[in-house]
């Protein structure tokens, strides 16, 4: 068999190795009976917690669909042999076996379609949607088939001793199978110091466990019930779920071996009473420190995936061709890209807070701090232009563009700003505009020029002309001689 993303998956034509998956499936269901039948209340037949069915549930979890059939058999076939060992009668076992395998068809075909593939318990949502198919729906129709044969007065104190059974062992020992299922590659991959805490954590638990609800003389006092609490945070804290369903699974098999024998705080008064106490304690601290594992756990992937987006960015930011900054919301700025480490020359201790502004030329300083911090007053985007000094002394013109960042409620959290060296443009333009004024400069002098020609060519005419007419009036000639005159006249002032 192979464990391949969560799941045991026969190889194909494998139909020896799924026989044997259900010989080993039928003969380890047989154990977790046993192991069940230790924990039996006696003569009333009570289970406090039983573990079959929640461990077929994990298996089926575990396994392809197609083989179900195979593996319910053979676990079942386990349950029965168990229950005709333990001298049940016929209609006893029929009706278990039937509530058996109603409860683990309606929590694995549930818990299979609603997952859609390895069922992880690491958020809120996903524990929802477990305790719905495996811890209440299951366990309720189970309830209903395996008490049927009680009719008396006790039926209902049996009813729901019979739901917590069932639902206490799929609270506590499923998830802890499944979790360490799906999570064994990262266990194996964990220091030593961690398997050091965790084997502290049950040993500790452990003992103060059986001095609360094992040791003989602590019947009456539930005290020591409370040292219990820091362990199972700890176990929540430090190991999530697998860690508190294991914990989980040890305080109930010590507080329900306590009950047997009459030791522990449940054994108070009549054996199905204390049996409904001792099954609320463990369901709602189960319940409670399994929300809590879950909470931590689904924080810890939100800030594993922040780390890894914001690994994402720095790597995206430190390979982008322009020059990036980040304030916080005090105007101080938290970051700077490798781009802008390499254009500046300094390192970005040296550049945080207020240090960036060490590099602004002093005559930009004034108008860049002045727009930078009205926009940033403004929560609006802005747009300037500025000199920095460069690694090698060299002031160069930045175009500098910040953007504010607001949160996903909507309150600001900083800017976002790029630069980019515009140097070259900017001494483009003034080269474009140089140009520019040279041409408007040479078309004044070109107009000044034409304007002095046809001034002075023109009055030159005006005064060859006048010089003519008085000759003429001066002649007074013949009206024979007139036409001739100006024509001469009019030569003259064209030359």
């Amino acid at each position: 068999m192979d464990y391949i993303r969560g799941r045991l998956t026969p190889a194909p034509n494998s139909s020896s190795q799924t026989v044997m998956l259900g010989c080993v499936v039928a003969f380890l269901s047989f154990l977790t009976a046993e192991l069940g039948g230790v924990l039996v209340v006696r003569p009333q037949m009570l289970w406090p917690i039983w573990p079959g069915c929640a461990f077929l549930v994990s298996v089926l979890l575990l396994v392809p669909r197609k083989i179900w059939p195979v593996l319910l058999a053979a676990g079942l076939a386990g349950f029965v042999v168990y229950d005709v060992r333990a001298g049940l009668g016929l209609r006893s076992t029929g009706l278990l076996i039937v509530s058996d395998t109603v409860e683990i068809l309606i929590a694995a075909l549930g818990l299979s379609y609603s997952f859609r593939g390895p069922v992880r318990l690491d958020n809120v949502k996903s524990l929802i949607k477990y305790s719905f198919f495996a811890v209440f729906l299951g366990p309720l129709a189970a309830a209903f088939i395996a008490t049927a044969a009680f009719v008396g007065r006790d039926y209902w104190i049996r009813w729901r001793v019979g739901f917590f059974t069932e639902a206490l062992a799929l609270l506590t020992l499923t998830p802890a199978i499944l979790t360490c299922a799906a999570t064994k590659e990262a266990w194996i991959k964990k220091a030593r110091a961690f398997y050091l805490e965790a084997a502290a954590l049950i040993a500790g638990l452990g003992l103060l466990s059986y001095a609360a609800l094992v040791a003989p003389g602590r019947g009456g006092s539930p005290v020591l019930l409370y040292s219990l609490l820091p362990f199972l945070l700890w176990s929540a804290l430090r190991f999530g779920g697998s860690g508190i369903s294991a914990s989980m699974t040890l305080v109930a098999s010590l507080s329900t071996w306590g009950a047997i024998h009459g030791r522990g705080p449940f054994t108070a008064t009549e054996q199905l009473a204390d049996v409904m106490s001792l099954q609320l304690f463990l369901f709602l601290a189960a319940a409670t420190f399994m929300v809590l594992a879950v909470v931590v756990e689904e924080r810890k992937q939100t800030e594993r995936s922040f780390r890894e987006s914001e690994k994402r960015f720095h790597l995206v930011a430190d390979t982008a061709p322009v020059m990036i900054w980040m304030p916080d919301t005090d105007k101080l700025r938290t970051y700077f890209n490798q781009p802008w480490l390499d254009f500046i020359g300094r390192p970005i201790e040296a550049e945080l807070g207020n240090g960036w502004a060490e590099g602004v030329h002093e005559e930009d300083l004034p108008s860049c701090q002045k727009t930078y911090s009205r926009s940033f007053d403004r929560r609006k985007s802005f747009e300037m232009q500025y000199r920095v000094r460069r690694h090698d002394g060299e002031y160069r013109w930045v175009l500098d563009i910040g953007v504010p960042r607001f949160d996903l409620d909507g309150s600001f959290v900083g800017y976002t700003g790029s630069c980019i060296d515009i140097t070259t443009r900017k001494l483009a333009e003034e080269a474009l505009a140089d140009v520019g004024r040279k041409l408007i400069e040479a078309h004044a002098e070109e107009r000044t020029w034409i304007a002095r020609e046809l001034h002075d060519d023109i009055n030159q005419r005006i005064a060859l002309l006048a010089v003519e007419l008085d000759r003429f009036e001066q002649r007074r000639p013949s009206s024979r001689e007139i036409p001739d005159h100006f024509r001469k006249s009019v030569s003259a002032s064209s030359i």
